[in-house]
């Protein structure tokens, strides 16, 4: 279903990135979003893990009593107390209500090669070119890819290596894997001011009975940030215990990402959460079911949001259009690009990579109107990975000597959960280039996106696409499953 969803782990177990009972999580944060594929923060007790980690230590959590008057309080104190609660938790309410949407942030404008930015949205328009001709609606995150791969580069053999950068379309002169790491620490610090909006998480879990190479988890921090954690995959804690951590990284997005019963070797994980409000919100008013062209030319009705944006970035190449919607946060932003007349299948929008890579934007005040749309995927991507040039990495029994001999790659997964309503995005996944504005566009522009569209959510400053995706048929029908009650979280619209 679909339409319109880093790791830094460690702790008690080693998990850095978890909190024992009432201390907060140090996360990994990253900005900008590209929203076409596919954010965000929990705290959880470190001894629910222990039993997953082999080298977890015994930890006690002792709850602290409050202190008590020696004959009791009195009744006018008891009163008074929780007057003063009632109170107080009105006003906090009151207070999150107000500031639900967190704090306006200013676009940070920075240098980025468009060379490298192109590179970035040529690999997610592969990417979602070769995961439509199975499915209508699709959503995946490049940067949770993107992450996981670079992850392993730091223990891959030669072959691998040169594989990983030339599925990702890196060359010499568009960027190298460390170029994605560094960029990837640089995120996680901006993001840090506000984690409500975006946070990602990066980590590598190995068997307890693996023995790594001498300096590989000092390199994995070093170079990566990135911690290696030691865990018991035979057994059935362990394999839950990553998944409840993800599950809690995502805000309770995604569910079991590994499958009880296997018995990996060695995992790399990420995961992201993003969740932030337009700078201007769609008035809910105006929403109204409007005729959507699918790609073999009927037509449906679906719920359309309609109104008008201050400033939004505007751009065309050829026979297609671009709108770029900015949140709260102006270093995420929402990238949309459709045609102007026919529909295009996906395989098309290679010819728009230069305006889903954001460069050449104009600002202009605009009028459009834009179906809601959002879901939740499931993919196994080594296959397509291996098409995208990949293959030649594989051929070798000892891909990742780096970390230990003998290891192999044998499965890439990842989940994805959006939505996209007036408000603003909700997106999850478990798995950059200034745009330079000096094209003089018009002064007011009117965009419909009635037609098929993919869509990215980036972070602008650095170009780096969160995820993207292709919409052949918004159906309403298709918003993400029901989900457990998200557990209480930094992340808040």
């Amino acid at each position: 279903m679909f339409g319109a969803g880093n790791e830094k782990w460690g702790s008690s177990i080693k998990l850095k990135r978890l909190k024992a009972e009432g201390q907060p999580i140090m996360r990994s944060m990253t900005c900008r979003v590209l929203v076409g594929l596919l954010a965000f923060g929990v705290g959880s007790s470190a001894d629910q893990f222990s039993a997953a980690f082999a080298d977890a230590p015994a930890q006690a959590l002792l709850a602290k009593g409050a202190k008590q008057e020696p004959h009791g309080p009195r009744l006018k104190d008891v009163r008074t107390r929780l007057a003063e609660q009632v109170a107080g938790k009105t006003a906090a309410e009151e207070a999150a209500k107000v500031n639900e949407c967190g704090t306006p942030q200013a676009f940070e404008e920075q240098t980025i090669a468009q060379e490298a930015a192109r590179a970035k949205a040529g690999f997610a328009i592969d990417l979602i070119t070769r995961l439509s001709s199975k499915n209508q609606n699709v959503s995946v995150s490049p940067f949770g890819l993107s992450a996981v791969l670079s992850t392993l580069d730091l223990g891959a053999d030669p072959a691998l290596r040169k594989a990983i950068a030339a599925t990702m379309r890196l060359s010499p002169g568009a960027g190298k894997l460390e170029e994605l790491r560094r960029e990837s620490r640089l995120i996680n610090l901006a993001v840090q001011r506000d984690p409500r909006r975006f946070s990602s998480f990066n980590a590598v879990f190995v068997d307890h009975r693996l023995r790594l190479k001498p300096g590989i988890r000092d390199l994995a921090v070093a170079d990566g940030d990135v911690d290696i954690q030691s865990i018991d995959f035979e057994s059935r804690a362990g394999i839950d215990g990553i998944n409840d951590l993800l599950t809690k990284e995502t805000n309770g997005r995604i569910k079991s990402i590994l499958e009880p019963g296997s018995a990996p070797t060695l995992v790399a994980v990420n995961a992201l959460v993003f969740k932030d409000c337009w700078k201007t919100p769609f008035d809910k008013s105006k929403t109204t079911d409007k005729p959507f062209t699918r790609l073999d030319g009927t037509r449906a009705e679906r719920s359309t949001m309609s109104g008008a944006v201050d400033s939004a970035g505007y751009g065309t190449a050829g026979r297609f259009v671009a709108v770029e919607l900015p949140y709260l946060d102006e270093n995420f932003a929402l990238t949309l690009v459709t045609t102007q007349r026919e529909p295009a299948k996906a395989a098309d929008f290679r010819e728009a990579v230069t305006l889903l890579a954001g460069i050449d934007l104009a600002d202009v005040k605009a009028t459009l109107s834009l179906p809601k749309f959002g879901g939740a995927t499931d993919n196994d991507l080594l296959d397509t990975l291996s098409a995208m040039g990949l293959k030649p990495g594989l051929a070798s029994a000892n891909q990742l000597p780096g970390f230990s001999d003998g290891l192999k790659i044998g499965r890439v997964r990842q989940k994805t959960w959006l939505t996209v309503d007036e408000a603003g995005t909700e997106a999850a996944a478990a798995t950059v280039a200034e745009a330079t504005r000096t094209a003089a566009g018009p002064k007011a522009v009117s965009v419909s996106f009635d037609k098929p569209f993919i869509y990215a959510l980036r972070h602008r400053p650095t170009g780096t696409i969160l995820m993207i995706g292709y919409v052949g048929d918004p159906d309403s029908s298709a918003q993400p499953a029901a989900t457990e009650t998200p557990p209480a979280s930094d992340v808040s619209r």
